[in-house]
């Protein structure tokens, strides 16, 4: 992937994108940092949120390579989903 594209401008437009999505109700974005908070080690987003009957939505993520492997990216799934269930309210 391009490093242009973890470049801090293109995550500050990307952050504009996804505050937006978020006040539309139409997805939800993490972003997960290392414990000094200098590096994003992985991203967890919930996108296609169907409301009604049938209250779902997709979740999909990634995590840099150098943090695989090291539970991270399950810390950080683990607090997606209980937000899914507890905040927005999706089965």
């Amino acid at each position: 992937m391009p490093r242009a594209r973890h470049s801090v401008a293109s995550w500050s437009l990307r952050l504009i994108e996804r505050e937006k999505d978020f006040l539309e109700n139409s997805s939800v974005h993490f972003i997960g940092v290392n414990d000094s908070e200098t590096q994003v080690i992985g991203t967890c987003s919930i996108s296609n949120i169907v409301r009604g009957v049938f209250q779902s939505c997709h979740m999909g993520y990634s995590v840099d390579k150098g943090f695989e492997g090291q539970g991270r990216m399950q810390e950080l799934a683990e607090y997606t989903i209980e937000y899914v269930f507890s905040e927005i309210k999706l089965h």
